[in-house]
């Protein structure tokens, strides 16, 4: 079971304008602390579990965040060049 899921911002400030847009639409409370921003669903009666959680923080490590496509290690290059089991080359 997915209890939460953290995604990371740079810019928490610009973060907060875009998910200040469709999560409170979609039943979710947007709070803003000093360590990001927390969506959050109230829980649901009579469920052993409940709703996932979005966090958006900055990078843990407070280095500038980074896409697939901006990183300079071959490792996932390589790995994406490589066959799956069905012999097609995934890309």
């Amino acid at each position: 079971m997915i209890a939460y899921v953290t995604l990371g911002a740079d810019d928490i400030l610009l973060a907060e304008t875009f998910y200040a847009a469709f999560p409170p639409r979609l039943g979710y409370r947007l709070e803003v602390s000093s360590e990001g921003l927390s969506c959050t669903l109230p829980p649901e009666t009579g469920q052993p579990y409940g709703p996932v959680d979005l966090y958006i923080k900055p990078p843990y490590d407070q280095r500038a965040g980074t896409s697939p496509k901006d990183r300079t290690d071959t490792a996932c290059t390589d790995r994406c060049k490589a066959k799956n089991p069905l012999g097609s080359t995934v890309k």
